[in-house]
């Protein structure tokens, strides 16, 4: 008898071990590769803040008054094998690139561009309309996804006023 309560003990124990171990390993499994989509994400908005802060330069210093060009984006289609939308937005803090994770919206990363956030003429357009150019178009968009072909910063100088913007660079 004293066997058959020593098995049932030691199964007891292996059973309460089993239901506390797998739980604790899934969840870390989850946290490492959260962490690692969040170090990812925040590489990417760091490429695409040095783009922004490039094209804000490139019109700062320009001697014309009015202009408009691009800079295109050289992103990865993904991040751990999912995709992720870009957005460009002013807040309290600045100017900041959001980008977020497409299977897991909780999942983001946002970086400071480095541009005054007192500066008044610098304007994010997240409108969502095209430019025509002579033989391109610029598809200018609020929320920049991953898998786009050519990704683009857009940049109008007009006057003292400079307006950014995310867009996909089209032929037509």
């Amino acid at each position: 008898m004293s066997s058959v309560l020593g098995h049932v003990i030691g199964t007891v124990a292996l059973l309460a071990m089993l239901f506390t171990i797998v739980p604790f390993i899934t969840t870390f499994g989850v946290i490492m590769v959260r962490s690692i989509v969040r170090h990812q994400l925040i590489q990417v908005a760091s490429l695409v803040s040095s783009k922004v802060l490039e094209a804000y330069r490139l019109a700062q210093r320009s001697n014309v008054d009015k202009m408009l060009f691009v800079l295109r984006l050289d992103i990865p289609e993904y991040v751990t094998s999912t995709g992720y939308y870009i957005e460009l937005f002013k807040d309290s803090e600045g100017f900041k690139v959001k980008v977020t994770s497409e299977k897991s919206p909780h999942v983001y990363a946002e970086v400071v561009i480095p541009i005054s956030p007192h500066v008044d003429n610098v304007i994010f357009k997240t409108a969502e309309d095209t430019i025509q150019l002579n033989s391109m178009m610029i598809i200018r968009v609020s929320k920049l996804h991953s898998g786009v072909k050519y990704p683009v910063i857009w940049c109008m100088k007009d006057g003292n006023f400079i307006y950014l913007g995310l867009g996909i660079l089209k032929r037509t």
